[in-house]
C-alpha cells in the first residue's frame, strides 16, 4: 500500500477513531471529561486541520502526563493519536517515537483493548515504510498479525487492519504472492463487518485493484472487483475522497481491459468529484488535491496511450502544478509522477526538456527501488528507446541490458512469487534481447581491411 493511501485511510477514518468511545477510566479519572477532551480535538480536526488538532492533542498530553494517577490506555491513546497525525504530516520519526510511547503504555495494562495495539503497530509499520525501513516494517505489520489473531475474532476491524497494514508490508519487501493474500483477507472482512467502515472497504478495494492489474496483469478480476462494491459504496458514502480512489483504480482497470473509453470515463469522474470536495472540505485538504494529481496522471496516460497526445500533455501539466505546489520535489510520488509527464514532454515536441527530466528523475527513483522492480524496469525502456532516438547507441545498450537483468531476477522469483505475468516476461524479454543484440553489432568497429 501506499503511503498515499495510508493517509487516506487516516484522513477517512480519524474522525471515527477520535471520537470513538473511550474504556473506563482507570484510578479516579472522569470518563465523560476525556471523552469531551477527545470530541473537541475532532471537532477541531473537522474544521481546522492537522495543525490545530495536533496542538490540542500535546496540550492534553501534557495535562495527563503531570497527573499522578495511571490513566494507561487514555495516555496511550492520545500518544496514539499524536502519532497518526504526524503520519498524515509525513513526520515518520516522530510517528515513531509517538508510537512506541502508546505501545508502551498499552502494554503496562493489565488489559489494553485489542484494537488499540494493532491500530499503533500497523501505523508504526507505515512509519517504517515511509523511511525505507521496509524490514522493520514487515516485522511490526507481522506482529500486529499475529497479535490480532491471537485476540481477535475472525471478522473484526483488528484482523482487517492488521492484514491490510502487512500485504503494504509484504509488497514493499518484494512478496507479491504474500501482499495479495493478505489483502485479500482484508478486503474479505471489510466486506463482511457489520460494524464495519465503508471507506476502509473502498480504499481496500481501490488498492487490491491496483495491484491486480500492475503486478499480474489481471484487469478482468479487477474490474470485477470494483463492479461488485462500488453500487452499495455509492450509496452509503456517496462523494468522498475513497469513492474518487475507488473509481480510479476501476478507470484504470477498465483501461488496460482495453474499454478506454469508459475508463476515461470513470478517471474523469474521480477527477470532478475531486474538485468538487476540495471547495466542500474545510481545514487541511492538501490530500485531495494530491489525490486529483495522481487521476490527472492516470488519465494523462490513458490519452498517451491512444495517441491523443495534447490531451495527455494538458493533464500532466495540471498534475505537474499540483504535485510542485503541494509535494516536495524529494517525494516518491513526486518523482514518479514526472516519467509520465517526461514521456508526454517527449511526445509533444519538448524532447531535450523531456529527456533531461527523464534521466534525472530516474537516477532519483533507481535509489528508492531494487533492480527487480517493475516500474524501474519499464522507466528503464524508456530511457533506452529515448536513447536510440537520439543516437546514443552505447547509452541505449547499457539500459536495456539493465532492464533485461531485472526481468531475468523476477523470472527467477517466479517459483515463489505471481510478480510477471509469463506472457509479458516473455514478450518483454524477446525485446530487449533483440534490442541488445542488434546494439552489440552495431558497436562492433566497422571492418577497414577492404576485404
Amino acid at each position: 500500500m501506499t503511503r498515499h493511501r495510508f493517509h487516506a485511510i487516516c484522513a477517512a477514518a480519524l474522525a471515527c477513531l477520535l471520537s470513538a468511545p473511550a474504556p473506563a477510566l482507570a484510578n479516579g479519572f472522569d470518563r465523560s471529561e476525556f471523552e469531551a477532551q477527545i470530541g473537541e480535538v475532532d471537532a477541531v480536526y473537522k474544521s481546522e486541520g492537522t495543525d490545530a488538532a495536533l496542538a490540542m492533542l500535546e496540550a492534553l498530553d501534557q495535562s495527563y502526563a503531570r497527573s499522578d494517577e495511571g490513566a494507561l490506555i487514555e495516555r496511550g491513546r492520545i500518544a496514539y493519536e499524536i502519532g497518526k497525525l504526524k503520519l498524515l504530516r509525513d513526520e515518520d520519526e516522530a510517528a515513531i517515537v509517538q508510537l512506541d510511547r502508546a505501545l508502551s503504555l498499552y502494554r503496562a495494562h493489565p488489559a489494553p483493548p485489542v484494537d488499540y495495539v494493532v491500530d499503533a503497530l500497523g501505523n508504526r509499520s507505515s512509519a517504517n515504510r515511509g523511511l525505507m525501513r521496509n524490514d522493520q516494517a514487515y516485522a511490526d505489520s507481522l506482529e500486529a498479525v499475529r497479535y490480532a489473531e491471537r485476540n481477535a475474532p475472525p471478522i473484526s476491524h483488528a484482523r482487517q487492519f492488521a492484514y491490510d497494514m502487512h500485504a503494504a508490508a509484504a509488497s514493499a519487501t518484494g512478496q507479491p504472492l504474500e501482499w495479495q493474500r493478505y489483502l485479500r483477507r482484508a478486503l474479505t472482512i471489510a466486506q463482511q463487518r457489520p460494524d464495519g467502515n465503508p471507506y476502509d472497504l473502498a480504499t481496500i478495494a481501490a488498492t487490491y485493484v491496483r495491484g491486480l492489474v500492475f503486478q499480474d496483469g489481471r484487469a478482468k478480476e479487477g474490474v470485477a472487483v470494483v463492479e461488485e462494491v462500488i453500487g452499495s459504496l455509492e450509496e452509503r458514502i456517496g462523494p468522498s475522497e475513497a469513492l474518487a480512489d475507488l473509481l480510479r483504480a476501476y478507470g484504470l482497470a477498465l483501461s488496460r481491459l482495453g474499454e478506454e473509453d469508459r475508463g476515461t470515463q470513470q478517471e474523469l469522474r474521480s477527477i470532478a468529484m475531486l474538485q468538487s470536495l476540495q471547495q466542500d472540505v474545510t481545514g487541511d485538504n492538501a490530500q485531495l488535491y494530491i489525490s486529483e494529481a495522481i487521476a490527472r496522471h492516470n488519465l494523462a496516460f490513458s490519452y498517451q496511450k491512444t495517441g491523443r497526445f495534447a490531451e495527455a500533455r494538458e493533464q500532466v501539466d495540471a498534475m505537474a502544478a499540483i504535485m510542485d505546489a503541494r509535494l516536495p520535489d524529494s517525494h516518491v510520488v513526486h518523482i514518479f509522477t514526472d516519467r509520465l509527464r517526461a514521456l508526454v514532454m517527449i511526445d509533444t515536441g519538448d524532447s531535450e526538456e523531456g529527456l533531461a527530466l527523464l534521466r534525472r528523475r530516474y537516477q532519483e527513483f533507481a535509489q528508492l527501488v531494487p533492480a527487480t522492480e517493475l516500474r524501474k524496469i519499464r522507466w528503464q525502456g524508456d530511457l533506452a528507446r529515448s536513447a536510440l532516438e537520439t543516437g546514443d547507441m552505447a547509452e541505449a545498450r547499457t539500459f536495456y541490458e539493465s532492464a533485461l537483468e531485472g526481468l531475468s531476477q523476477r523470472a527467477d522469483q517466479r517459483r515463489s512469487d505471481v510478480v510477471l505475468s509469463m506472457q509479458e516476461w516473455e514478450g518483454q524479454r524477446t525485446i530487449m534481447v533483440g534490442y541488445v543484440e542488434t546494439l552489440a553489432q552495431l558497436a562492433q568497429p566497422s571492418d577497414q581491411s577492404g576485404t
